[in-house]
C-alpha cells in the first residue's frame, strides 16, 4: 500500500485511492476524549464531514465514510459502553445508507445532518430512544 496520505485533515486521514476509507487519527482522538465525550466528537466529525464546503467527498460517499470513521473509533476505544454505542450508530448509519440507496424515504440535503445527528444521538440517549419508539410503535 502507498504510504502517501490521500487525505490528510486534523481529524483524519486516508491512505488509499478510496477516499471513504477514512481513518481517525489517533493523537486527535486522545486529545478530543480529554476535553469532550465521545458523543460530542461524534457529532462534531459527521458535521464535518457533511459540511457542504467539504470537497473531500460526493454527497452520495459521506455516509460511508461517517461509517468507516465510526469503524476506526471503535477500532481504538475500550470501554464497553462506548464500543456498544458506537456499534449502535454504525447499524443506525448503515441503516440509513441503505434506506436512501432503495430511495424509500427520502431525506433532503439540508435535512440530511440533522437526521445523521439524530443517529449518533439515538446511540447515547436511552430516553430520546424510549420516546421516538412510543411515538412510533403501537
Amino acid at each position: 500500500m502507498d504510504s502517501r496520505l490521500t487525505l490528510d485533515r486534523i481529524e483524519y486521514c486516508c491512505k488509499s485511492n478510496n477516499k471513504t476509507m477514512i481513518y481517525i487519527k489517533k493523537d486527535f482522538l486522545n486529545e478530543a476524549l480529554q476535553k469532550a465525550t465521545l458523543k460530542q466528537i461524534l457529532l462534531h466529525l459527521a458535521n464535518v464531514i457533511f459540511d457542504s464546503s467539504n470537497q473531500d467527498f460526493f454527497k452520495k460517499q459521506r455516509i460511508l465514510a461517517l461509517i468507516n470513521l465510526v469503524k476506526s473509533i471503535r477500532e481504538n476505544i475500550e470501554n464497553k459502553n462506548d464500543i456498544y454505542s458506537l456499534n449502535l450508530i454504525i447499524r443506525n448509519l448503515e441503516a440509513y445508507k441503505k434506506n436512501q440507496k432503495l430511495g424509500e424515504n427520502y431525506v433532503l440535503n439540508e435535512d440530511i445532518e440533522i437526521v445523521i445527528s439524530t443517529l449518533i444521538t439515538l446511540a447515547f440517549s436511552n430516553g430520546f430512544n424510549k420516546i421516538l419508539k412510543s411515538l412510533y410503535i403501537k
